[in-house]
C-alpha cells in the first residue's frame, strides 16, 4: 500500500503589522506549493490557531483583533 502526502507550505510574507486603522495585528501569506488545501495556521506568538482554505499560490491578509483573538 502507498501513501501520497503532499506538503502544503504556507510562508509568512512579513512580520505582524499593526493595521493603519485601529490596534489590530495584520499577517499576510501566501501558499507557496501550487496546491488548493485547508491549513491551520499556528501563531505561536499569540497563542491562537487560524483554519481556512488556500487556493494555489494565493496571498492572504488576515486581521488579528489583540484583545479578543479574532482572526478575519
Amino acid at each position: 500500500m502507498t501513501s501520497n502526502i503532499m506538503q502544503l507550505v504556507v510562508i509568512p510574507l512579513n512580520q505582524p503589522s499593526r493595521a493603519e486603522d485601529g490596534e489590530d495585528l495584520i499577517l499576510r501569506c501566501v501558499e507557496s506549493s501550487g496546491i488548493q488545501a485547508g491549513v491551520t495556521l499556528d501563531l505561536r506568538f499569540a497563542n491562537r490557531q487560524w483554519t481556512g482554505r488556500f487556493r494555489p499560490f494565493e496571498i492572504k491578509s488576515l486581521r488579528m483583533n489583540q484583545i479578543t483573538g479574532d482572526i478575519k
